[in-house]
Order: C-alpha cells, then sequence, then structure tokens
C-alpha cells in the first residue's frame, strides 16, 4: 500500500469526524474535523509529522481567521460550512491552505 494513504488513515481518515471549539491552538485527532466557535486559530498541533492533509468546516456563521503567526504560512479567512483544508510541509512544519 501507498505509505502517503497508511498515514491518512492513520491520522484517522477512516473515523467519523470530530468536533473541535476554536482556540488559539487546536488538536485535530482526525484528518476531517468540524470547528465551532469565533475564536482565531494560530497553531495546528500536527498530528503526523510526516506530509499530510486536514479539513475543517466551520460551524458558525463568523469563524475567527487562521493567524500566521503560528504554523499556518498565511492568514485564512473561513466560511461557515465550507470545507478548507490545509497541507501540512514538513520541511517548513507549516500548514498551507489549499486555493479556493
Amino acid at each position: 500500500m501507498n505509505p502517503n494513504l497508511e498515514l491518512q488513515q492513520d491520522i484517522g481518515s477512516a473515523l467519523a469526524p470530530n468536533v473541535i471549539a476554536s482556540a488559539a491552538t487546536v488538536r485535530p485527532v482526525t484528518a476531517f474535523s468540524f470547528i465551532t466557535g469565533t475564536v482565531r486559530i494560530a497553531t495546528i498541533v500536527p498530528p503526523s509529522l510526516a506530509a499530510h492533509m486536514l479539513v475543517f468546516v466551520f460551524t458558525d456563521p463568523s469563524p475567527g481567521q487562521f493567524l500566521s503567526s503560528g504554523n499556518v504560512q498565511v492568514d485564512v479567512f473561513p466560511v461557515q460550512d465550507f470545507a478548507l483544508l490545509l497541507i501540512f510541509d514538513p520541511r517548513t512544519a507549516k500548514y498551507y491552505p489549499a486555493s479556493a
């Protein structure tokens, strides 16, 4: 099996999405998470130190933005009920948002 596919399974791609309250630091445990609240997120604790992707869907009508002061490369302004894909680069230890 492709090791990258195994990694996605290791970080919970087969599990149901979890729900995370927005905070300055969030810790996803599955590849797909719902984010509640309006607190700005600066840091995502990587569930793996290898390259991986995370998907976040924000449930609040006015979600807080991602700040580039942590490990997200650029400020990101999420929109309620739209999937946000973030890709982790282990060389820089930063998440990069997929373009819309």
